[in-house]
Order: C-alpha cells, then sequence, then structure tokens
C-alpha cells in the first residue's frame, strides 16, 4: 500500500512519531506495518497538526500526519506556524482520487505539494525533494474508509412539527433518504467542522423555527461556541450518538443551555423540544445500555 510505503520511507529521515487524524481508523493497519513508530491518533484536524508541530519541536525531528484530505483545509494555521517555526511535518492526506482536487492556497506554508496515485509517483516525488525542513504534502490516492449511515432516523418524524417556513438541517450520513423538501437542508460531511458554529449564526437572524440534527463528534470539534452571549431560544440541535468520553452536561448547563435526553424520537419528546422557549441540546441516543 502507498500510504505505508510512504511513512517507511521516511523512518529513514529519523522519523519515529505518526498522528493520525481519528476518522480513518489507520492505528491498527500502521501499528502491524511497522513497529517502530510510536502513534498518536486525535479526532480533530486541527489539534492533530498542532500536536505534530509539539511532536517535532521536542524532538527536533520530522513528524508524520495523517489526515483525511477533505479535511486539509483545518491544518491550513497549524501548518503556517510549523513554516515560520521552520518545522519538518509531513502531511499524507488521503483521496478517493487525487487528480483534481486544488490545494495550492497551502504552497504559502509548504514547501512541496506532491500527487501520488503509484509508487513511481512517490519515487519521482522523493527525487525532487532535496531538503526536508518545512511542511511538504503527499496528496495520496488510497480508498477510505467510509462513514456509517445510521439509517434509524425518520426525518418525518420531525418535518410534521415544522412549518413550511421553518429549517431543518441535517448532517449527511444520518439519513440515507432522499426528500424532496423546501425546509430540508443536508450538510455534506466535508463540511463537518464549524457545523454548530454556522447554525448558531444561522439562528440569529432567522424568525422561524430552525433545527440541526447531527452527530455527536460534531459537539466535540465545536466545544468552545457555546460560551457566548448570541445563543438564542432559536437554537435547537438533536444530537445523534454517544459522547462518553467528556462532561458534556456540566459545560452546557453552565452555559445556560437546556439539556434533554432520550433513547428515541417520540411524538412527544420532538413536540416539548420545539416548543420549549430556549436554546437547548436533545441527546438522542446517548445513554449506554442498562441506563
Amino acid at each position: 500500500m502507498i500510504l505505508e510505503t510512504v511513512i517507511n520511507h521516511f523512518l529513514t529521515y529519523g522519523v519515529d512519531n505518526v498522528v493520525v487524524e481519528k476518522g480513518l481508523n489507520l492505528f491498527n493497519r500502521l501499528q502491524s506495518s511497522s513497529k517502530e513508530i510510536q502513534i498518536d491518533v486525535i479526532e480533530d484536524v486541527r489539534s492533530a497538526t498542532f500536536f505534530a508541530l509539539g511532536l517535532s519541536q521536542k524532538s527536533n525531528k520530522p513528524v508524520v500526519l495523517v489526515v483525511n484530505g477533505d479535511y486539509l483545509s483545518n491544518s491550513y494555521t497549524g501548518l503556517t506556524e510549523a513554516w515560520y517555526q521552520r518545522r519538518p511535518i509531513i502531511v499524507i492526506c488521503l483521496y478517493d482520487r487525487v487528480l483534481n482536487e486544488d490545494v495550492s492556497y497551502l504552497k504559502v506554508c509548504t514547501q512541496d505539494i506532491f500527487k501520488v496515485q503509484t509508487e513511481d509517483d512517490f519515487k519521482n516525488s522523493i527525487d525532487n525533494l532535496h531538503t526536508l525542513t518545512t511542511p511538504v504534502i503527499f496528496m495520496i490516492e488510497e480508498k477510505r474508509n467510509s462513514f456509517t449511515t445510521h439509517n434509524f432516523l425518520d426525518l418525518n418524524q420531525i418535518l410534521k412539527f415544522l412549518n413550511s417556513d421553518d429549517k431543518l438541517f441535517v448532517y449527511e450520513t444520518l439519513s440515507s433518504v432522499e426528500q424532496e423538501d423546501s425546509r430540508l437542508n443536508i450538510i455534506s460531511k466535508k463540511d463537518k467542522y464549524g457545523i454548530i458554529s454556522k447554525f448558531m449564526g444561522f439562528c440569529i437572524g432567522f424568525k422561524e423555527k430552525a433545527i440541526l440534527v447531527t452527530v455527536a463528534e460534531s459537539i466535540k470539534l465545536d466545544m468552545n461556541l457555546f460560551n457566548n452571549r448570541y445563543m438564542n431560544k432559536n437554537f435547537k440541535v438533536i444530537v445523534i450518538g454517544l459522547i462518553d468520553d467528556l462532561e458534556i452536561d456540566n459545560w452546557l448547563y453552565s452555559n445556560q443551555i437546556t439539556i434533554m435526553h432520550s433513547k428515541i424520537l417520540s411524538d412527544d419528546i420532538v413536540r416539548n423540544f420545539i416548543d420549549l422557549q430556549a436554546a437547548c441540546i436533545l441527546f438522542v441516543n446517548q445513554m449506554k445500555e442498562g441506563n
């Protein structure tokens, strides 16, 4: 596999740390391919980039950063800092196809950007990489893990309580059903960063009802958003999934956000949620088995 070829090559540069975006589920694969490296898995691409920078500062060695190409733009700030500090971060971003991908905006903070479809492409890129002193990007064509679709979510359970001018925003992986409805807006999984921030901004200027249905990961990627003075009663979010590693309830309560919990989206739950005259987050299926 090209990914392992690239990483193993840079072991000769003294690389002994690889930082991987959690969503790619690559830990076991990379660990089995090389026992010589320390692998750290970070959920947020932004945090992962700065973590890689910190490792490079501490070790004074290059560090490999592996991310989903869809979210590469979120590494911009960290790579810019690495550029100014002259730290060699080797960014490997994975795409299903690389030919039509354009990341030229990152030229200002990288030494080189290479598109790699085959091992020969990689060998050619190495021939052109004479030094390694600042960030370099390898755009690798490799099949990524597919996103899980939760077929249990019936959007009609929510839509039936909304008027014609209301809006329902739904994260793409939560429904495989295509519906023609002017109230319905599907959010692409490529836009997972800042989903809640953007929705809050929408609620400030929107006078009708608006609901966001998203995954638990969105909360983790937008935690600081809840500490602001602009949150209003129009802010209604339904979160599907588990958040086991955060004391999220205390954080939300401290910011005057009402919290509801339910294992299902019943009519009574949805009606009470929509009618509540306060900012509210409804966690669905959050409780563990047996609770």
